[in-house]
């Protein structure tokens, strides 16, 4: 149970849900169509080594194929843009514009996912 509600922002949304419930790549998809790039290159401009904003704009511009007029990130350690404690994930790719690392198990047109639970690891296990 979380104790504090995200504030009623996109940013704290987004942030919420990355740390605490996944992806849901549909739900981000349609959310950016909406939205728009401006709210996702404000959250980088005023935080551009917070590691949710570096995930949350690789998102914006990996589902959307747009890409956001940002100077590629030089800072901010490396993050992977899957929590594997949350989901399912898979090789990681360095994506260096965002300094994050890609290990969603699939590509813009077809990624599925799943969540990840401890117990869930063990089935079909030898």
């Amino acid at each position: 149970m979380v104790r504090h509600p995200p504030h009623p922002t996109v940013e704290s949304h987004l942030t919420f849900a990355l740390k605490y419930e996944g992806l849901d790549l549909a739900v981000l998809k349609r959310l950016f169509q909406v939205t728009g790039p401006a709210p996702i290159e404000a959250l980088v401009r005023e935080r551009p080594t917070g590691s949710y904003a570096r995930r949350i704009w690789f998102l914006y511009e990996w589902l959307t194929g747009a890409r956001i007029d940002l100077p590629d990130a030089d800072a901010g350690r490396y993050v992977p843009v899957v929590d594997p404690e949350l989901q399912w994930s898979g090789p990681e790719k360095t994506a260096s514009r965002y300094r994050i690392r890609d290990n969603l198990p699939g590509t813009p047109e077809f990624c599925p996912s799943g969540v990840s639970h401890q117990d869930s690891r063990k089935i079909h296990r030898p």
